[in-house]
């Protein structure tokens, strides 16, 4: 992605990179077959969730975070054992 702004007469062009994760989990072992899902999931959200600390915006890093939290807490009421084992 590239954002671009004038400024002093002059054209600065900023690339910014985006962040993707392609994650391949091999063939889970014996049991539920959605582990890789769970897995890519969890590592999605978590790493969302860190980088939305690092945003500069008070207003847009809250707002941001209210979002990451209500996911969790979301997610949380459908495995609720799972959210336990991960805190």
């Amino acid at each position: 992605m590239e954002i671009c702004i004038n400024y002093g007469g002059r054209r600065h062009c900023f690339f910014l990179p985006v962040l993707e994760f392609p994650v391949n989990w091999g063939r889970p072992g014996p049991g539920p077959v959605n582990y890789p899902a769970l897995f890519q999931d969890a590592i999605l959200l978590a790493s969302v969730s860190n980088a939305v600390k690092q945003i500069t915006d008070e207003n847009v890093r809250k707002f941001l975070q209210a979002f990451v939290d209500q996911f969790t807490n979301f997610a949380g009421r459908l495995a609720p054992e799972r959210r336990q084992a991960a805190a």
